[in-house]
C-alpha cells in the first residue's frame, strides 16, 4: 500500500513558520529585562557605593558590509564601588575594581547619517600607581541604533564592549583617561532573522577635575 507524503499549502506553511518563531519575540524582551537587573541591582549596599563621575567623548570607526561610519559618542561615566566581595579578592593585590555605569548618545555619520543611544554597565580594573595607571574593562548593555540596510535585524541590540588605555593624574588630581574600546552590537538571533552585527573601534576620553574615585 502505498501512502503519499503529506501536502502543506502556502498559507499553511506561513502559520507553521509563525508558530516556531512566537517563542523567540518574548525571549528577547525577557533577556533585555535580565540584563537590566543585572547591571543595576547590586549584591549588597557597598556595591551602590557612589565614588565620582565624569564625561566621556569616544571616536568610533566601523567598516562594514561595503559602508563606512564614523560614530562621535558623548555620555556620562558614573563609579560605583564594587562590592565587599571583590575588595576581598583584590586586597593583597595592586589592582582594585570598580562598576561602572555609561549612559550615552552618539551621533554617526559617513555613508550613513543617523544616530544611536547606550546604556553600558561595564566592570574596571586598575592598577593603582603614583602618576598614573592602566586599566582594563569591559560589559554588556543594551544599545538603540538607527543604522539600516546592514542586516542588523533590529535597533535594539545588545552592546558588548572591551576596552583598555591609561589614566595620566596630574599635579592638582585631575585625571585624563585616554583608551581604546571595541563595541560589537547584535542581538544574539533572538528576536530577529537577521543578525549580522557590527563592530566600531573607539578611542576614548574621559576627563575628571580635582580628586575622585577613578
Amino acid at each position: 500500500m502505498r501512502v503519499d507524503a503529506p501536502t502543506f499549502e502556502p498559507a499553511q506553511i506561513q502559520v507553521h513558520r509563525e508558530a516556531a518563531t512566537r517563542p523567540r519575540r518574548w525571549l528577547g524582551p525577557a533577556v533585555l529585562a535580565l540584563v537590566l537587573a543585572a547591571a543595576l541591582v547590586g549584591p549588597s549596599p557597598a556595591w551602590a557605593q557612589p565614588l565620582g563621575g565624569a564625561p566621556v567623548v569616544g571616536l568610533g570607526y566601523a567598516g562594514v558590509r561595503g559602508e563606512e561610519l564614523g560614530t562621535v559618542l558623548i555620555g556620562w561615566r558614573a563609579l560605583f564601588g564594587a562590592g565587599e566581595r571583590f575588595d576581598g579578592w583584590m586586597r593583597d593585590t595592586n589592582w582594585r575594581a570598580a562598576f561602572i555605569v555609561e549612559p550615552s548618545i552618539g551621533g554617526i555619520f559617513g555613508d550613513q547619517q543617523t544616530f544611536e543611544a547606550s546604556v553600558l554597565p561595564m566592570l574596571r580594573f586598575d592598577r593603582k600607581a603614583a602618576g598614573g595607571s592602566p586599566y582594563i574593562e569591559a560589559g554588556v548593555g543594551l544599545i538603540y541604533s538607527e543604522v539600516r540596510g546592514i542586516g542588523l535585524g533590529s535597533q535594539i541590540n545588545f552592546n558588548d564592549s572591551i576596552g583598555a588605555g591609561w589614566t595620566f593624574t596630574g599635579a592638582s588630581g585631575n585625571l585624563l583617561d585616554l583608551g581604546l574600546r571595541v563595541r560589537h552590537i547584535s542581538h544574539a538571533g533572538l528576536w530577529a532573522d537577521s543578525n549580522k552585527g557590527m563592530n566600531t573601534y573607539f578611542l576614548t576620553f574621559t576627563y575628571q577635575a580635582g580628586p575622585g574615585g577613578y
